[in-house]
């Protein structure tokens, strides 16, 4: 199977929009020699801040000398980076030859697997096949029915920040997509979840009691803010940390209480395997610094909990400038949400276009951005926008809204400072 076979065949998939089931996940992994059982794993759900806490914990493993899988979703950068091992993406030719051996299986049981289910597969089959010691893995959507939740007994569970998303799925209100994220929760195993909504935890407690396992309550730590760092205040210490945004100190507790527990249970995580670990994390689309004249960020807040933690970042770090935002999202999203919680910061605020059939038009964006922002202006592409928040004079630009928005947002951005800088030099 070719790279551009297997990802035809992703493609396909990504169109088999059937009811989540585990059944059918269950069935795949016992036709491949069930992958999931032969690798010890770390399992996190929530709305947001899954993947940072995910590559938070991996980190410290990895510096700590453990041979680790991670996987998360979705990616920003090229595919392979949903799966790695220690810290390395899955090769073309890794990829091509297990996505043959899923297809086989598919074929085989007369299935039809839907996208989240095949690259979950390939995940397990990656690390499993790398002789992993662990894995960290976050679910993709919700966790009850979520392919990675064939898990029977993870090391730990993890509730990340839980917010109003895919409601149309997971439910209308907090306490039922809490209900859904709690599934990932199994017998006598562990739980850590965020200190939060108290009808979240309420429900977290519940599902916990009924499945005699013990909750830890992780507490946003203090934090300091230094220059573009964040160095953390806990009763382990101080930590300086390479993931940036104020939003990150809650990460952190999470993986911290996390690590803990993976202590608990045999593995040796020193004090300076986590300094490491936390240190070195790196994290594209998070609070990411792409340009420094103009400063330009990038980050993937794509619901308004997302949106409103980036603005309380902002103000953090930023406290006496107000930013162009350069916005695209998905049509299953609360956009206007988004918008209005970054409102309040904004200078100008522009409507991006994405070649994406579930992207926003950018002239709808701009008429919710009016609602709320009068300088509000919409561009076909990235690199239109980015020239028009040029010409505003503005200090800060922001691209948020959608992970989707990355990417390219990372591209054009450093090649509109690179010009910028080679058109200094030619005037000096």
């Amino acid at each position: 199977m070719t790279r551009d076979e297997v990802f035809q065949y992703l493609s396909l998939a990504e169109k088999n929009k059937g009811s989540q089931n585990l059944f059918e996940m269950e069935l795949l992994l016992l036709e491949l020699g069930s992958p999931e059982l032969k690798v010890p794993a770390v399992h996190l759900a929530g709305t947001n801040g899954k993947g940072s806490t995910a590559r938070l914990i991996e980190s410290c493993l990895r510096e700590a000398g453990y041979k680790t899988g991670l996987y998360t979703s979705p990616h920003v950068l090229c595919f392979s980076e949903r799966i790695r091992v220690n810290g390395k993406n899955i090769s073309d030719h890794e990829l091509s030859s297990l996505t043959q051996k899923v297809q086989s299986a598919e074929a085989k049981l007369g299935l039809r697997l839907n996208y989240f289910q095949i690259v979950t597969a390939l995940a397990f089959l990656h690390f499993a096949k790398s002789n992993c010691d662990i894995a960290v893995l976050e679910t993709g959507l919700g966790g009850r029915l979520d392919p990675t939740n064939v898990l029977k007994a993870p090391l730990v569970s993890i509730i990340t920040a839980i917010g109003l998303d895919h409601i149309e799925l997971l439910g209308s209100s907090l306490g039922l997509i809490a209900r859904e994220k709690a599934g990932i929760i199994k017998p006598c195993c562990d739980t850590v979840l965020l200190k939060q909504n108290a009808q979240v935890e309420a429900v977290i407690r519940d599902v916990c009691a009924k499945q005699n396992s013990r909750l830890f309550i992780a507490e946003k730590p203090k934090a300091e803010i230094e220059g573009f760092g964040l160095k953390l205040c806990t009763d382990l210490g101080s930590f300086e940390l390479g993931l940036n945004g104020s939003y990150q100190a809650e990460n952190a507790a999470l993986a911290l209480c996390a690590i803990s527990r993976l202590n608990e249970k045999g593995f040796c995580i020193p004090k300076e395997a986590i300094k490491k670990g936390l240190k070195n994390a790196a994290w594209a689309g998070r609070f990411e610094r792409v340009c420094l004249n103009p400063l330009m960020l990038i980050d993937g807040a794509h619901n308004p909990q997302a949106a409103l933690a980036l603005k309380e970042s902002l103000s953090a770090y930023f406290p006496d400038k107000r930013a162009v935002f350069l916005m695209a999202a998905m049509q299953d999203k609360d956009y206007i949400g988004c918008i209005k919680a970054v409102a309040p910061l904004a200078k100008a605020m522009v409507a991006v276009g994405l070649n994406y059939s579930r992207a926003v038009c950018a002239n709808t964006l701009r008429a919710a951005m009016a609602q709320v922002c009068k300088n509000s202006y919409a561009a076909s592409g990235v690199k239109e926008a980015l020239l028009l928040a040029k010409g505003l004079n503005a200090e800060l630009i922001v691209g948020f809204g959608s992970l989707y928005l990355a990417a390219p947002f990372r591209e054009e951005a450093r090649a509109l400072c690179e010009q910028s800088i080679k058109e200094e030099g030619a005037c000096i």
